[in-house]
């Protein structure tokens, strides 16, 4: 018995399977790995809310619980919305513009009481310190520009979610 020799229409047909499959394969292991994150992100959020909280016995700030609660929010909702896009779980049209509304909107609350914050220290080093900077020398730091690249990718995720 021998066997049939491949036609032409069932080459290109195999060759153009390929490359879709090794997207799929892709997008199901950055997919899973973004949710594998989740829960790393989950255990430093808590230690972080639980620090704050212990906190408040030496005179810390409630606001402080609330902003990292944002932060977090944000960052694992990211991190979750990107992982179902990958996976697949946002094919409707609906679905993928309120996971956009949702970032854009979670990224305009962070990046708001960032810069509420950072007034907040600004003052503090005028009143303790009488130091006072710009917002331009303020925010070269890398600590406070990378929390606005940040957002801003953030925000820029969740256009090409919307769009896509």
């Amino acid at each position: 018995m021998t066997e049939p020799e491949p036609s032409q229409s069932n080459l290109q047909l195999s060759s153009e399977a390929a490359p879709s499959q090794i997207t799929k394969k892709f997008d199901l292991c950055l997919g899973m790995a973004c949710i594998a994150l989740l829960f790393p992100t989950t255990y430093f959020a808590f230690n972080e809310v639980e620090f704050f909280a212990d906190l408040l016995e030496y005179e810390g700030e409630s606001s402080d619980i609330i902003r990292s609660l944002i932060y977090s929010v944000t960052i694992f909702s990211t991190l979750l919305i990107v992982g179902l896009s990958f996976l697949g779980a946002l094919e409707s049209r609906p679905r993928k513009i309120f996971a956009g509304v949702f970032l854009i909107v979670m990224s305009g609350i962070s990046i708001t009481s960032r810069f509420q914050e950072w007034t907040d220290i600004r003052q503090e080093m005028a009143r303790v310190y009488d130091f006072r900077e710009s917002w331009a020398d303020f925010l070269i730091t890398p600590n406070h520009h990378m929390a606005i690249e940040y957002y801003a990718l953030v925000t820029i995720i969740a256009f090409l979610l919307m769009r896509k």
